[in-house]
């Protein structure tokens, strides 16, 4: 097809549409190269995006390449030289429209145009920011098959989870520039610019935490480290690079009001306000899902550990890691319920046995860990996280003094009402006693006086349908 010479931008745009639906990509290309091209560019280019961006889509990049590689290119044109202001709504309402390539394609121009804006870009990027977060909470959650070991890294070929992987890794580099712009002392950004754009970033950086990241097999190994792992570690480099203390969040977690509700729907809706000058500086809520998963990268895989503050108490973090695994153990997703697991033994690695006073068992978060650990024990469709639960127990328990073990195992007794359960307590008790007795003189001992140690042993022999079983036991 040959260039003519054109009367208005509306023919400019018509002959730009025949050349496109003719896949005619050499034509178009030169048209838009062309120095009369640029009158479209300048007057209209809103109308200009909508021609392009329709041919974004699985259907063309598969069978017409040349053609999806063509209106990228014209569709970076626009972005290098139509106004920004004028272009970026255009594109972010092209994103939205929930098709997984077309967002990937328009990342690239999105994020050009934003950086050559003028004014308000902290107002601008969180527009963006929010385009990106409905788009993955739009993607499906990967069917719980609840495999084992080995067996989860066949959850790579799972097509729900290839999507998930292939948009968080188009998203990443996307935030890039932007926490450049706020980190960098020289950058063109005033400060309160910069905070804003900081807080957005990091309110987007903590959404992309939660769903459906959580629910994705994000184990590694010094063998294995799936690619998934190496999108979380990056998205922990945004945050680290704007965070000064990534323990701050902690401080603003209500340990000791943890919403007891059987549903995990309801648990997961469950928010906390961050609202601290080392956070978002805002009255957004943030799911403690997605600062579960926050923590279990830091402490269960070991990503950006070593920026961890070495001045806090190893009980604080242990109550309010233990608080987050909770929520976590009350999902209904067996691979969310396996980071509550993983998150709790780090914490509690860190921990030396019969250190822990039995104080702390006063608060009801301890109560709350507890239930989660017996319902995953028992019901967990998941052979690998039963197991871990019920070693979970014992770690815990073994992290106090006797007298703790006793208060805590009376705490366990009062919650649990599965026979197995209560048959593997009364083991840990028999073990408990067996230690104690076989102690020299000391202060525990006179704990363990007849009195004590008949009023656990009643606590399990009322509970009548095991008494023929726990009686022998005992």
């Amino acid at each position: 097809m040959e260039l003519k010479k054109f009367n208005s931008s509306s023919e400019m745009l018509a002959f730009l549409e025949e050349c496109l639906s003719q896949s005619d990509t050499d034509t178009a290309l030169t048209f838009c190269r062309d120095e009369c091209f640029k009158e479209c560019l300048e007057t209209c280019s809103w109308d200009l995006i909508p021609i392009v961006t329709k041919y974004f889509s699985d259907d063309v990049l598969r069978s017409k390449r040349n053609l999806f590689n063509c209106c990228e290119e014209i569709l970076d044109m626009v972005a290098e030289k139509s106004s920004p202001e004028e272009i970026l709504l255009v594109l972010i309402d092209e994103a939205e429209q929930l098709v997984d390539v077309k967002l990937v394609t328009l990342l690239k121009p999105i994020q050009k145009t934003l950086l050559r804006l003028k004014t308000r870009l902290d107002v601008s990027v969180e527009w963006c920011f929010n385009s990106i977060y409905r788009h993955l909470l739009s993607l499906p959650i990967p069917e719980d098959r609840n495999l084992e070991g080995d067996e989860r890294k066949l959850l790579d070929c799972d097509p729900s989870v290839q999507r998930v992987r292939n948009v968080y890794s188009a998203v990443m580099p996307f935030y890039e520039p932007f926490v450049d712009l706020v980190v960098d002392k020289d950058s063109r950004l005033d400060e309160k610019q910069k905070v804003g754009i900081r807080t957005a970033i990091l309110r987007s950086c903590f959404r992309l935490l939660g769903k459906p990241l959580i629910c994705m097999d994000l184990e590694s190994s010094a063998e294995y480290k799936s690619q998934f792992y190496f999108i979380c570690e990056k998205l922990m480099t945004h945050i680290a690079h704007l965070t000064k203390n990534l323990l701050h969040h902690l401080e603003d977690l209500d340990s000791d009001n943890l919403n007891n509700e059987g549903v995990a729907e309801i648990v997961e809706q469950l928010k906390l306000s961050v609202k601290s000058s080392d956070s978002f500086s805002t009255d957004e809520q943030v799911s403690p899902l997605s600062l579960g998963l926050f923590y279990y990268l830091i402490f269960s895989e070991k990503i950006k550990l070593n920026l961890i503050p070495m001045v806090y108490s190893p009980l604080y973090l242990l109550g309010k890691c233990v608080h987050l695994s909770s929520i976590l153990l009350k999902s209904s997703v067996s691979l969310v319920q396996r980071k509550g697991l993983l998150l709790s033994n780090s914490v509690l690695d860190r921990i030396y046995d019969g250190s822990v006073p039995r104080c702390i068992l006063e608060s009801n978060i301890y109560s709350h860990f507890i239930e989660g650990l017996f319902l995953t024990a028992v019901y967990c469709c998941d052979k690998d996280n039963r197991t871990l639960a019920v070693s979970t127990i014992k770690t815990f328990l073994d992290k106090f003094g006797y007298k703790g073990q006793y208060v805590l195992l009376v705490k366990m007794v009062e919650i649990a009402n599965h026979a197995g359960l209560i048959g593997y307590l009364a083991t840990l008790y028999k073990n408990l006693l067996n230690n104690v007795l076989n102690l020299t003189a000391n202060d525990d001992e006179d704990f363990f006086n007849a009195r004590n140690v008949k009023y656990l042993l009643n606590k399990f022999c009322d509970l009548l349908t095991m008494r023929t079983f726990l009686m022998p036991e005992m």
